[in-house]
């Protein structure tokens, strides 16, 4: 009794004082979180059951995005009254008293009978969500991190899509995780327009996830600079340093691509098309951690290992 007083004061707190008009997850989740467990939570009544997670098989990987969110000088508050709108909408042709107390069929249903195409699409992904987490929580009770990792991809696109909370280093840092081999699932993890993605990694490829994406700018390294990771909201120093050689990558000839003058080397890519930024990125990444060429490294002055010398640059150009 005394943490379910705690867990709504702390809520009680962010909604009247902090002016977040959020739910009760986060507060709940820290005063009754197990080890081994992930816990189904039903928001409406505080009815909880703990789901047996799959440590011997897997592991979550929290990747920091760099991108710092404030939610509530956010757009949190206007997703939380865009749904508003569509239950009452939904309400003047069926009695809900939630977006979640509806299934999948009814709201399918009911749709049109919500005015504005946003709070249409903004309820589309409160009630597949709602739906995605029985289904994670079944997938779990099962032992089946692989359909739980379906659900997670499944959650993102909608995040990204239809409630549209994500941004562009989160979707780089999503996209880039379904790439690898070893990982079950990625999503953004929180309340959206930064902070970080959660990732369901095989136990097994842990060590190889977390050396990958140190070569992403956001967890260290500083390898990659572009556009698209940058999301046209945020510059690097590096963006100001100037370029010392141009080049083109077989295959991406509609990509510029450029090698800046910076401590460690980095390879500045642009281009018009996001998906194709992500594309080479990953071709890049790729190919960089099979390379190793210390007489090419140290003629650009540069750590053996960590950079592209001319060498390099041949080698990825050719796949």
């Amino acid at each position: 009794m005394r943490k379910t007083v705690w867990r709504l004061r702390n809520r009680f707190a962010e909604n009247r004082f902090i002016g977040v008009n959020c739910g009760i997850m986060d507060q709940l989740a820290s005063a009754m979180g197990k080890s081994g467990s992930a816990i189904l939570l039903d928001s409406a009544t505080l009815a909880y059951s703990y789901v047996p997670f799959p440590e011997k098989e897997a592991a979550l990987i929290i990747v920091n995005s760099g991108v710092k969110h404030a939610l509530a000088s956010s757009a949190y508050n206007d997703r939380r009254r865009e749904c508003e709108t569509a239950l009452a909408d939904i309400n003047k042709v069926i009695n809900a008293s939630s977006l979640c107390a509806l299934s999948v069929d009814e709201f399918e249903r009911y749709k049109d009978s919500i005015s504005h195409p946003v709070c249409q699409k903004r309820a589309r992904h409160a009630v597949y969500e709602n739906r995605r987490t029985v289904q994670a929580a079944d997938a779990l009770q099962k032992g089946d991190p692989a359909a739980f990792g379906r659900l997670m991809r499944e959650s993102h696109l909608s995040l990204q899509n239809d409630y549209a909370v994500s941004c562009p280093e989160l979707d780089f840092l999503a996209e880039t995780a379904w790439r690898f081999d070893g990982v079950y699932g990625a999503r953004m993890t929180g309340g959206g327009f930064g902070g970080c993605t959660v990732n369901l990694v095989k136990k097994d490829r842990v060590a190889s996830f977390i050396g990958s994406n140190a070569d992403l700018p956001i967890v260290g390294g500083s390898i990659l600079s572009h556009d698209h990771f940058q999301g046209g909201r945020y510059t690097f120093p590096m963006e100001r340093a100037e370029i010392g050689e141009r080049f083109a990558l077989d295959g991406f000839e509609d990509i510029e691509c450029g090698i800046i003058k910076w401590p460690m080397s980095v390879i500045r890519i642009r281009g018009e098309r996001s998906a194709r930024l992500v594309e080479l990125a990953v071709h890049i990444l790729e190919a960089w951690r099979g390379y190793t060429d210390e007489a090419a490294t140290m003629d650009w002055g540069i750590m053996p290992g960590s950079a592209i010398g001319k060498a390099a640059i041949t080698q990825i150009s050719t796949p």
